[in-house]
């Protein structure tokens, strides 16, 4: 936890991509004292909102309705018994025109300016660019909201002003373990595309009911989870890509009051600027010295000529894009491939094959990489030179081909870091 910070820290913690939880930020706003449903329903009780509508026991998690209603009829369902088995919850509706009467509840906001809102005059408080707004939104529930596990394109910093909420984070290279949705995992009900952020995991579940569940994903994820609970008067930076599963509680679950069992939240999405992404762009690895210069196909041939890989066939004018045939072969017999006029219709392509012990003798044409260690490999003496961590590896792999390879449009779901050793790439 952080108190008050100023906008140099700020910018500090935000280029280092770690969550953190703030005490400062919010110093000063009346809404911890004045905000509870009987002052929205006054300010703001006959403006519509767009509600989200989920069952408990939901049988794709991420997967909801929604309902326009009135901030007043929100309300209600929230204090009504009878909707324990569906929840109601306004999802961060935008802060425009209709709940500008809610505004001076949350000033000074750490925004440089934002419509409808006076800015600080304190140039020191105006900790994000408005200009990098994404939404300024308001968040209500009733006790035991859960939102599945997902994870947000933008930056958000999270204010509790009621309740508690507790969550379950992890950093973004957990893509692969999390086991997003797919078109068919969530049978269609692709939420206008919103569900594929969302994991098929249920990180509500015990660590045992996990890992007999999704053993070999839990066994990665489980040591990783970092468990927050934020509360009144405090405010969480979450960067853009990390994994959250969030519990939200009232501040008295089991009270009798109206509000004992509302929670209350105010958040800033905002787009990471493009000095964000360019600090992340790495200066080609100059290090490849020999690589450069000794690898030729002789040079293959001699060195792992005789070793077995997957290749990849593709047809030049494929009838689904992404579709091909894979056939184990030497690298010899692929070099015969690439080299024969005949195969003109179709491309043999070695796709990213995974340097294991095959590839032990290519090792010191790409050394020093880019790693703090990797099976095999001689790590750098130098540390500055280590920009990946090891542990986070999914495959160093080696690619071979043709002139004319085409490869469809597609993602990965991990990053790529990609060095061309000999030729080009187009994209």
């Amino acid at each position: 936890r952080k108190g008050k910070v100023s906008k140099e820290e700020f910018q500090s913690i935000v280029e280092k991509g770690e969550p953190v939880i703030f005490t400062g930020i919010a110093e000063g706003w009346t809404a911890f004292d004045d905000w509870n449903l009987d002052h929205l329903r006054n300010k703001v009780g006959n403006e519509s909102v767009e509600v989200t509508i989920q069952s408990k026991n939901p049988d794709i998690f991420g997967k909801s309705d929604h309902r326009t209603m009135t901030v007043g009829d929100l309300i209600k369902e929230i204090n009504c018994p009878a909707s324990d088995q569906l929840t109601h919850y306004l999802a961060g509706d935008t802060f425009d025109q209709r709940f500008f009467p809610l505004l001076p509840g949350v000033h000074p906001l750490p925004l440089s300016h934002v419509n409808g809102a006076e800015p600080s005059p304190d140039p020191s408080l105006h900790l994000i660019d408005g200009d990098q707004l994404a939404s300024l939104g308001l968040w209500l529930g009733k006790s035991g909201q859960i939102t599945h596990a997902h994870f947000d394109c933008v930056h958000n910093l999270l204010t509790m002003i009621k309740g508690t909420k507790t969550l379950k984070l992890l950093p973004p290279n957990f893509f692969l373990s999390m086991n997003s949705h797919t078109f068919e995992s969530c049978k269609g009900q692709d939420q206008n595309g919103e569900i594929y952020r969302f994991s098929q995991m249920d990180l509500g579940q015990s660590d045992q009911e996990l890992l007999e569940k999704h053993p070999r994903e839990a066994k990665k994820i489980l040591p990783n989870i970092r468990k927050v609970t934020i509360s009144k008067g405090e405010t969480l930076f979450l960067p853009v890509g990390w994994w959250h599963y969030v519990y939200s509680e009232g501040s008295k679950p089991d009270g009798v009051q109206e509000d004992d069992h509302v929670h209350m939240a105010v958040n800033i999405f905002w787009n990471a600027s493009e000095e964000y992404w360019k600090r992340r762009e790495l200066r080609p690895l100059e290090g490849f010295k020999t690589a450069f210069d000794d690898w030729n196909l002789d040079h293959l041939r001699n060195k792992v000529g005789n070793e077995s890989v997957e290749v990849t066939i593709q047809s030049k004018n494929p009838d689904i894009f992404g579709k091909s045939d894979h056939r184990t072969m030497t690298v010899g017999d692929l070099i015969k491939e690439i080299n024969c006029p005949a195969s003109d219709q179709l491309t043999h392509y070695l796709a990213g094959d995974t340097f294991d012990q095959r590839f032990f003798p290519l090792l010191p044409g790409v050394h020093p990489l880019p790693l703090s260690h990797v099976n095999g490999a001689e790590p750098s003496p130098d540390p500055s030179l280590h920009l990946i961590d090891g542990d986070q590896l999914a495959s160093l792999g080696l690619w071979l081909g043709k002139s004319g390879q085409i490869t469809h449009a597609h993602f990965d779901c991990v990053h790529n870091l990609l060095t061309m050793i000999k030729g080009t790439k187009t994209l």
